[in-house]
């Protein structure tokens, strides 16, 4: 098999470290929302990938991650915690949350029959790994204290950058007036990898560790668990293109600080999801024909007189956030004749027509 390698990014045969026996890990979701048909995308290529490698004669052990513990998305340690926020919103404790959303998410991977990693598990079921892999990259002088919060000194790491291709000089976060910049770190990139201070003074998922109560960064689960149960050499890492930076460029430097070696081969990432207009999001908007949209994805339907598909239009709603939003949608396929029909799945738990519009006048 040949593979288009995010590290290299190069086409490359792919050679794993032992014969035909596979390590993979992919990323998976944090379970605060619905997983929306971008995301499920990402899935969809990984089983494409696993089972193209079965085919092959090769036997794949795959790991994914549950990530069911809130955490700060974003590059500077800044921005929302999005389990407690959907918490808040919600009504319901962190854990009712994940809990729900995990159940939803294994769902709708069965019904588009993804085959299911050998191996999932939760983020929070392995909080005292994580402090053990913190203990280690401390000991070796790749973290230090500050603040109260652990932090992992990319200064230590030459080839930080290697798998984004971005270089220190185009990050210059600390520089922007509108980010925060973190007064304890030591270089305005680096990442956290234990809080125990931080703006959410009412954070409901806490843990003791040496270092005070408090919870762990992002990055750690998913080279904790790699190395748990596919061991210090990975073959294969993937994900959506959104997770190279700044997650997997900080699971390779944590990774490699910590074996002392390299630590994966292969890096795989899906593209986003894009219509004509970019990239759809969880609040992605579409215009001509109106629908009330109570859940996540929403698609317009355009067909020709003689009954064939001239168009489509997609988009994903935020359920959270745009419930009974109505929505339009248009397309510059409208001619004489044609009828549009537009579908909301409710995290593909149902498929239900809304609205139907016929016979557009031409020119419309």
């Amino acid at each position: 098999m040949r593979i288009y390698n995010t590290l290299t990014k190069k086409v490359e045969e792919f050679i794993p470290h032992n014969d035909k026996n596979v390590t993979m890990y992919t990323c998976g979701p944090t379970v605060y929302n619905y997983a929306h048909i971008g995301n499920l995308r990402t899935y969809l290529f990984e089983d494409f990938l696993e089972r193209g490698l079965n085919y092959l004669g090769y036997n794949v052990k795959r790991v994914m991650n549950i990530t069911d513990v809130g955490h700060i998305v974003h590059d500077a340690d800044i921005g929302e915690d999005k389990m407690s926020n959907s918490a808040k919103k919600e009504g319901k404790t962190a854990q009712e949350i994940a809990e729900f959303y995990t159940k939803k998410f294994l769902e709708d991977l069965a019904k588009l029959n993804v085959k299911k990693p050998e191996i999932i598990e939760k983020a929070t079921s392995h909080i005292n790994d994580y402090i053990k892999v913190i203990e280690t990259l401390l000991e070796k002088g790749y973290a230090y204290q500050a603040g109260g919060n652990i932090y992992f000194d990319i200064s230590k790491m030459p080839n930080y950058y290697q798998l984004s291709g971005r270089t220190e000089e185009n990050q210059k976060i600390a520089v922007r007036d509108d980010v925060t910049h973190d007064l304890y770190k030591k270089n305005p990139y680096d990442f956290v990898l234990w809080f125990t201070k931080s703006k959410f003074e009412d954070q409901e998922q806490k843990w003791d560790s040496p270092w005070g109560v408090g919870y762990p960064g992002w990055h750690i689960e998913c080279s904790t668990l790699a190395n748990l149960y596919l061991g210090e050499y990975l073959d294969l890492h993937c994900g959506g293109v959104d997770l190279i930076f700044p997650h997997h460029t900080n699971e390779i430097a944590q990774s490699e600080a910590y074996f002392g070696h390299k630590w994966c081969n292969y890096w795989v990432h899906g593209e986003y999801l894009n219509d004509e207009t970019g990239k759809i999001t969880g609040n992605a908007k579409i215009t001509n024909t109106s629908a009330t949209a109570k859940n996540a994805v929403v698609i317009l339907a355009v067909y020709a007189p003689d009954g064939s598909l001239a168009d489509v239009k997609t988009s994903s709603v935020n359920a959270g956030i745009c419930r009974d939003l109505t929505v339009t949608a248009e397309s510059d396929k409208y001619t004489s004749g044609c009828t549009a029909k537009c579908f909301v799945f409710d995290s593909l738990d149902t498929v239900t027509p809304l609205a139907t519009a016929a016979n557009y006048p031409e020119g419309n």
